[in-house]
């Protein structure tokens, strides 16, 4: 479901491209787009059409070029992917399954693992997916995460990059990160609470973003960085 959803439209917009440069595909691996309806393929095409044309990834041997758009959509879409399901898992833990923010890990490790780009969109992305797919989260509470995690996947791919390529600046990115998050998270909603006239002021921004988020906060920085040593040990991070 995954791949018919994410991965296709994201190869034909690319594949469309280079076939225009002279690059041939064979047809056949298209072929599940014909169960897509049109609103899914304009929709899903649409998310992804950023990453595929970014400047980055336009530069060079078209071969490689098309190896590395693929491999992070692939790894986009399975960060997506877990970002939209795993809610569901940690739902199940009533006491503090929201405080434990699952939808920013894999936001957070698609920027560390593959850039702030993708990052930046799988982040965007994801809580309006989620809400189209499983209408959860409610636009009032998405609206925010979307910014929230945008930033998260941002910032973190960003800083990654700038700070030299040692594990405690992976850290030292990683809290940043957060911090920044919350404040566009704060930001977005004080401008939404100015907007309907509603108040939010210092102590809802702390109760929001820190205090009934601490159970998250300490996941995070406990487990995004093993998790990104480990796979850049394993030679499968593509943002260096």
């Amino acid at each position: 479901m995954f791949y018919t959803l994410l991965f296709l439209p994201a190869e034909i917009h690319i594949k469309q491209n280079l076939m225009s440069k002279g690059v041939a595909f064979s047809k056949e691996k298209t072929a599940l787009l014909f169960f897509m309806t049109n609103f899914e393929k304009r929709l899903l095409c649409f998310f992804m059409k950023p990453i595929c044309d970014f400047p980055l990834f336009t530069k060079g041997n078209y071969m490689k070029k098309n190896t590395l758009i693929i491999k992070k959509i692939v790894y986009c879409a399975m960060f997506i992917a877990i970002a939209m399901l795993l809610p569901l898992i940690t739902g199940q833990i009533k006491e503090i399954g929201n405080a434990l923010c699952p939808m920013h890990l894999p936001v957070i490790l698609c920027g560390f693992v593959c850039g702030p780009v993708c990052g930046a969109v799988t982040g965007f992305v994801s809580p309006f997916l989620r809400m189209f797919i499983f209408h959860m989260p409610l636009p009032p509470i998405a609206i925010p995460m979307a910014f929230e995690l945008l930033a998260y996947g941002l910032f973190a791919g960003l800083f990654y990059k700038i700070f030299p390529k040692k594990i405690p600046f992976v850290y030292v990115s990683l809290i940043i990160s957060m911090i920044l998050g919350r404040f566009v998270w704060g930001g977005v909603k004080f401008i939404m609470a100015g907007i309907n006239s509603t108040e939010f002021g210092f102590a809802a921004f702390w109760a929001g973003a820190v205090a009934n988020a601490v159970p998250g906060i300490i996941l995070q920085i406990v487990l995004v960085p093993i998790i990104f040593i480990a796979l850049k040990h394993a030679k499968l991070t593509l943002n260096d």
